[in-house]
């Protein structure tokens, strides 16, 4: 790694901080999160996996034994996530900034993914909330 790319890859892009809190979480998506060349259909895929940390603009959640094509988070797609925190769920709707293979070698272990929230439920209050409980 270069001076550059070390310099570039340790400046804080997030907005808001990031807080390690693991939930459940149910991602739903179209057919083109396994193959963006897949026809277009109405009908949605639910996809279980679990939160890494969460912030008021961004979450990172795990979703197990899924291979992504890796495509489908550069183009700006939106997906449904309901989140089960232990005040209450919320839905959200995100857009993938950073998919990444959880094993490289074996990418049908599942993947990483780090979103953008692009909005939330009416439960916007709920969430807050939760984020300001676990900083204490």
């Amino acid at each position: 790694m270069t001076r550059v790319d070390t310099i570039a890859s340790s400046i804080e892009r997030r907005q808001a901080q990031r807080l390690n809190i693991n939930c459940d979480a149910e991602l739903t998506a179209t057919l083109s999160i396994l193959d963006t060349e897949a026809p277009t259909s109405a009908d949605s895929l639910v996809f279980l996996g679990r939160t890494k940390d969460l912030s008021a603009g961004g979450c990172a959640f795990v979703l197990p034994s899924l291979q992504i094509d890796e495509r489908f988070c550069g183009e700006g797609s939106r997906l449904r996530l309901c989140l089960y925190l232990p005040t209450g769920s919320v839905q959200l709707e995100v857009t993938p900034v950073r998919c990444q293979p959880l094993n490289p070698e074996n990418t049908a272990r599942g993947y990483f993914i780090a979103a953008q929230i692009l909005s939330i439920d009416d439960q916007r209050d709920v969430y807050d909330s939760y984020l300001r409980s676990a900083t204490k």
